[in-house]
């Protein structure tokens, strides 16, 4: 009973109304002390400047030092403003919101009408609108997980979409893992709509290395078969024509393999190539010697005659 009796004394108070409406601006040594409330003047409101004139103002006030203010801003879905007196500057600071829930359940910052369960809507220049610091050494900095607790849609609904001012989607991340770079609708665990610069990229291969050209066996085509396939359908061996690759363009880690394959065919028929040109260097020393004994046999025959 006694706490209970204590609780109705400290909450007396607020039950109060103010005896005057008080002008924003007014220093706290010209208003009264203790806990009240202040109804907003309304449309009357030329006099006290009220940054919030249809909302209500609960006062916290004990001097200079110890005091604040909370507004209702507006009926009956506002926001709830906190301000407090600044002594160093003599003047009460700006309003700035306390976060709360509207008629719809969702919770705005910046917004008394939030679109969402959380919305931050601010106009700030050369800034950022949100930053996320965590100082422990091994913390973590920001999980975004959708559909937790539920069943997995199939539709595959967005985790993350960052857009810029006109709407157009920049960056996409989709609860199936597949993410969009300049594109709205990635296909593939990563979907870039442009061009990349990278200082090295590593491809895992799903093909096997060519090396098999170098074995006993490989059915290396000839020249001639070749130069038959390039003409009657202008592209060679194992490659697909341009239509193809601009239709449906390339996988990287296989068709590096297939240009591989080529290079070490080429590699093939070079062996080959230098392989005769031996072989004719080799002839044509013999032919060489051959000329020259006969030259010689000619020279002594014209001599016994």
């Amino acid at each position: 009973m006694k706490n209970l009796l204590k609780l109705t004394i400290w909450l007396t108070p607020v039950l109060l109304m103010a005896q005057n409406q008080y002008a924003e601006s007014e220093h706290p040594n010209n208003m009264a002390s203790g806990v009240y409330y202040q109804e907003g003047p309304g449309g009357n409101n030329s006099a006290l400047n009220w940054t919030y004139p249809y909302g209500t103002k609960l006062t916290v006030l004990e001097g200079p030092y110890r005091n604040f203010e909370i507004a209702s801003t507006t009926y009956p879905y506002g926001d709830l403003k906190l301000r407090q007196w600044d002594p160093a500057n003599n003047v009460w600071t700006s309003w700035r919101p306390i976060i709360a829930e509207d008629g719809n359940g969702n919770f705005g910052i910046g917004t008394s009408q939030a679109s969402a369960f959380v919305e931050v809507n601010k106009s700030i220049n050369n800034s950022w609108t949100a930053k996320i610091y965590n100082g422990g050494g091994e913390g973590k900095g920001l999980l975004i997980q959708s559909g937790y607790g539920g069943s997995q849609s199939t539709n595959n609904p967005t985790i993350l979409q960052l857009e810029d001012g006109s709407g157009n989607v920049r960056m996409k991340v989709q609860s199936n893992g597949k993410v969009g770079i300049g594109t709205a609708a990635p296909d593939s665990k990563l979907t870039v709509k442009g061009n990349i610069h990278a200082e090295e990229v590593k491809v895992d291969l799903s093909v096997p290395g060519p090396d098999y050209v170098f074995k006993k066996g490989y059915g290396l085509k000839s020249l001639e078969e070749v130069q038959n396939y390039i003409e009657q359908y202008g592209h060679l061996p194992n490659i697909p024509s341009a239509k193809e690759m601009e239709e449906d363009g390339i996988q990287l880690g296989e068709m590096n393999m297939k240009l591989l394959e080529k290079i070490e065919e080429l590699t093939l028929y070079t062996l080959e190539q230098e392989k005769k040109l031996k072989e004719m260097d080799e002839l044509k020393s013999k032919v060489t010697n051959q000329e020259n004994r006969l030259e010689k046999l000619e020279q002594l025959l014209n001599r016994n005659r």
